[in-house]
């Protein structure tokens, strides 16, 4: 909206101007070139104050317009006092002009837009839903389930309590309710009569997620002598990249002040694997299996057992600073839904845990992530970081979620080369956005297997792997504090904008430490 009326504004502002250049003598309706004149500037102004843009760019694109407003002002005075020979010329020029201009401002907004599309989708296609429980209603407090009854019994629906958080009190995730539409029923119809009812305070789409494609590896370099006995570390291209050799140098004479938990939610995670169950916590044996593979992936990346002769290293250098767990929050087909995720935030939350790991997701309209907000808040009351995959669409992170919450750090992926790999959706617009290994990932698959996989999906357990050895190091270490120190202390990429910073493990650890230190 704000685009479509900065740029209206501007032309009508433009255009007053030109016609006043050519008819204010001789028209006696010039008068409504003035009125004209100040609705668009009105217009333009507006937009430009109140545009969910930021300050930077609004500079930028202002001064930019007044510079071409200012030209097509004098072009028009060119056109009027020239001899006659000249107008083709001018003429010429002011229509090729605006033509250009146009082209450029809408690229520039459809690059900057921070609204969703005018489909529902944010990528031009419809987001898919959770087909056992389309919507998600939020009614305010006291909730009652009863209070809905009036408008869902004609259509033949009972409302079920979507999340049940240990801490009711702290939150309003009790208040929310998972709405099942029948196949018959328009699910518009419903959200449409459920945002009418009196007591309604939010209604949004249970959209569907999946763990994020799994592309073919690339081609493996090996990596510097890192100091491990482990086997297979030679393929671990993104410990170099990431200083983590100097880290556990770092990190070798140190007592953590508490053994810090990581959450892996996914598809579940082999708890048997020979690499991963020495440092592994069960949440109940459902959660303790992965058929599709990918959490137990994910599981090797942020925490694989170090130095043991087995397989992989992971992030620590021994088992005093991290433990893995897993909740499954996806089938074994990989697919699941905004209830599930949020409901296994909420687990999570509840058992502890210092980093809760997303490597999912799916395309989410960022107007409408009321309930996952008020999940990723929960967790960061209880002292919980949680961490997300940007997505592999090649796209604006900002129309996926979970990437696109507030609150949360959301990781895109680099190649080789330092630069953001191929698929590797772009944080520049999201608050919190950071970058990691993400090509080529060399780690663990259920049966004690190994492989390398690509995917945002590798680039964020690697950073929740490395929160884990800052929380325990720094137990109430917050998100945005982490985040900053990742940001401070990690070295440019290829394409910095796009990703974030690329994490190095070593001078973030060394300013936790000296943070430590100055604090003693």
């Amino acid at each position: 909206m704000w685009a479509f009326l900065y740029e209206t504004g501007f032309w009508l502002a433009v255009a007053s101007l030109v016609g006043w250049v050519f008819v204010a003598s001789t028209w006696r309706w010039y008068r409504y070139l003035v009125w004209a004149f100040i609705v668009g500037v009105a217009a333009w102004g507006a937009a430009w104050l109140f545009g969910v843009w930021g300050l930077g760019f609004k500079l930028w694109v202002g001064a930019r317009d007044l510079l071409v407003a200012g030209t097509m002002l004098l072009a028009a005075t060119f056109v009027k006092r020239a001899p006659s020979s000249w107008h083709w010329l001018a003429w010429l020029i002011i229509p090729m002009g605006f033509l250009l201009y146009h082209d450029n401002l809408r690229a520039t907004f459809a690059e900057r837009q921070n609204e969703p599309a005018e489909t529902e989708s944010p990528i031009g296609q419809e987001i898919p839903l959770e087909p056992e429980g389309e919507l998600l209603v939020e009614l305010r407090e006291p909730a009652d389930p009863a209070h809905l009854q009036s408008v869902l019994t004609p259509f033949g629906i009972e409302p079920v309590r979507a999340f049940a958080p240990a801490a009711p009190e702290t939150t309003h995730l009790d208040a929310w309710f998972v709405i099942d539409v029948p196949p018959t029923v328009s699910v518009a119809r419903v959200k449409e009569a459920l945002a009418r009812l009196e007591g309604v305070e939010w209604v949004e789409e249970n959209e569907q997620v999946q763990a994020s494609p799994l592309t073919a590896a690339l081609p493996r370099r090996r990596s510097q002598e890192l100091g491990v006995n482990d086997p297979e570390a030679d393929r671990q291209w993104g410990l170099s990249a990431t200083g983590m050799a100097a880290a556990w140098r770092l990190l070798s004479s140190v007592k953590p002040a508490k053994t810090a938990l990581v959450a892996i939610l996914d598809s579940g995670v082999d708890a048997r694997h020979e690499d991963l169950r020495d440092q592994f916590v069960s949440q109940g044996p459902r959660n303790d299996r992965d058929p599709l593979g990918h959490g137990t992936h994910v599981a090797g990346i942020a925490g694989a057992v170090t130095n043991n002769g087995l397989g992989v290293a992971g992030p620590a250098p021994n088992d005093a600073f991290l433990r893995l767990t897993s909740i499954k929050v996806l089938a074994d087909n990989g697919t699941g839904s905004q209830r599930t995720i949020i409901n296994g935030i909420i687990k999570a939350a509840d058992a502890g845990t210092d980093v809760i790991n997303l490597s999912l997701g799916g395309p989410g309209t960022p107007t409408r992530q009321r309930a996952y907000e008020q999940a990723v808040q929960y967790a960061a009351d209880r002292g919980a970081i949680v961490v997300a995959a940007a997505g592999n669409a090649n796209s604006d992170a900002r129309r996926f979620a979970p990437a696109n919450v507030p609150g949360l750090i959301s990781v895109a992926a680099v190649d080789t080369n330092l630069n953001k790999a191929s698929f590797s959706n772009f944080v520049t617009h999201l608050d919190m956005g950071i970058a990691a290994p993400g090509t080529a990932i060399h780690s663990t698959l259920p049966d004690d297997r190994y492989a390398p996989l690509s995917g945002t999906s590798m680039a964020a357990p690697f950073i929740s792997g490395v929160l884990a050895l800052m929380k325990a190091l720094q137990p109430d270490l917050d998100a945005r504090t982490a985040w900053q120190i990742l940001d401070r202390t990690g070295r440019k990429t290829g394409d910095t904008r796009a990703t974030g910073k690329l994490v190095q493990v070593d001078k973030a650890i060394q300013e936790v430490l000296s943070e430590n230190s100055a604090r003693e």
